[in-house]
């Protein structure tokens, strides 16, 4: 029997990602479905590499190349991709997980095309490289995952007083999120601060995408049956994300942090922070668990095993369609780049 599809994940140097690949490989779906794994320098991919080499005989894999923080790149691979599948030599794509994200605490980044990188990576790259691939995906039990955060929400615990506007809303116009917002005064708190508020922005924007797409998604004659969801995996440690902030964070993230989450996990699964391997096991039951999501788990929010429900601003019909119209003329999307009817 051939392969019933192809599951795409970004990001799969990383944390969850390496995890996540590691519990594919393991999992009966392995033998039905072929493993693409996008990240930015196969050279370099070494704990991907690591994984896949206990990978099952039989078990079909390759490196999908890309650079998030360029939209030309993005452009590119998604064309190679769409070609591949056009022709038949991959099979559509069952599950398009979208992990890949960058965290800055220490400076401002921008991306080649000048955006903000919590905005041009987390969100932007996010949004085109969708809207570019629809037309590969499996057209009757494709999902697509977005990887969100509780940071989304400027009402949680871990993000109240970080947001300084007063009403606490974290999108206010597409042009200041372009920018990354606010300046920091300089001192290393500020800038980790004002870092921490663009990431949580840009997760927040990525839960708005999904909201929107959803609904546009559902009225397309094609496309109708593709389902999108958000999945909170948690705090890690030693993700790769984490390995981005200061010395002591670092540090602090990659050597202490796990044994604490071994503990926090058995007395509270999907509490605050996880193990990587708890992560990458609710992550594979997003991209395949019909029993209890669902056959069509459309704008389901995640926390970790649990159905839960994501931030009210999140939910805002009118900021989730001026932030669509404002990303398509980012992205400079045309009729003949997306398989969705009504994209404008």
């Amino acid at each position: 029997m051939g392969l019933r599809g192809t599951i795409l994940i970004t990001g799969a140097n990383g944390g969850l990602g390496s995890a996540f690949v590691a519990k594919f490989i393991q999992s009966p779906f392995s033998s039905n479905y072929h493993g693409l794994y996008a990240i930015r320098n196969p050279t370099t991919a070494t704990e991907l590499r690591n994984v896949l080499e206990y990978a099952p005989n039989g078990q079909t894999y390759d490196f999908l190349t890309i650079d998030l923080s360029s939209l030309d790149s993005i452009r590119e691979t998604a064309q190679s991709l769409n070609q591949r599948v056009t022709l038949g030599a991959l099979p559509p794509i069952r599950a398009l997980v979208l992990n890949a994200a960058v965290m800055h605490t220490e400076e401002k980044v921008v991306t080649t095309d000048g955006y903000e990188s919590h905005f041009g990576v987390n969100y932007l790259a996010n949004f085109l490289f969708v809207l570019l691939i629809l037309k590969s995906m499996d057209k009757e039990h494709g999902r697509i995952i977005l990887i969100s955060t509780a940071l989304h929400d400027s009402h949680h615990w871990m993000s109240r007083g970080k947001f300084l506007n007063g009403k606490e809303e974290m999108y206010t116009t597409t042009e200041d999120a372009v920018g990354g917002g606010e300046h920091d005064d300089g001192t290393e708190k500020g800038k980790h601060d004002v870092g921490m508020r663009r990431y949580s922005v840009s997760k927040m924007l990525l839960v708005m995408f999904m909201y929107e797409l959803q609904r546009r998604l559902n009225l397309d004659p094609v496309l109708s049956k593709i389902s999108v969801l958000s999945l909170d995996p948690g705090g890690m440690g030693g993700a790769e994300l984490t390995k981005r902030g200061s010395t002591v964070s670092k540090f602090f993230w990659s050597n202490i942090m796990p044994t604490i989450q071994q503990t926090s996990v058995y007395l509270w699964p999907n509490g605050v922070l996880r193990t990587n391997d708890k992560s990458a096991t609710d992550l594979l039951r997003a991209c395949f668990d019909e029993e209890n999501l669902g056959t069509y788990p459309k704008t389901l929010f995640l926390n970790g095993s649990e159905t839960s429900e994501s931030s009210q601003e999140s939910r805002d019909e009118e900021k989730q369609r001026r932030l669509w119209k404002d990303s398509i003329g980012l992205v400079d999307l045309k009729e003949n780049d997306t398989a969705l009817h009504d994209y404008r």
